[in-house]
């Protein structure tokens, strides 16, 4: 997902996004997170990793980004090899 719009400053340097997003990302299974990642460029990342190695990345230099990463291993693309994950009663 891409926004055009500069989140770092409205955001507080991601303060807010962290605010929101950690508790969405504790009930999918994912570790909140832990700042920004130092990064060259003068681009502003954070990242949040899941034990099955999917990745959130929100990255912002006005444009900014959203992008989830999944690893898939799957030879013959059979919809039967994804595991049912139950997800937390809200």
């Amino acid at each position: 997902m891409k926004s055009n719009a500069d989140i770092v400053e409205p955001s507080n340097h991601f303060a807010d996004i962290f605010s929101a997003g950690d508790p969405v990302l504790a009930q999918h299974g994912f570790p909140a997170f832990d700042g920004t990642d130092p990064v060259p460029g003068g681009w502003v990342v954070t990242r949040s990793t899941d034990p099955a190695g999917a990745t959130l990345t929100i990255e912002s230099k006005s444009p900014a980004y959203l992008r989830l990463s999944v690893p898939v291993d799957s030879p013959a693309c059979d919809p039967k090899e994804i595991p049912a994950k139950e997800m937390p009663a809200s």
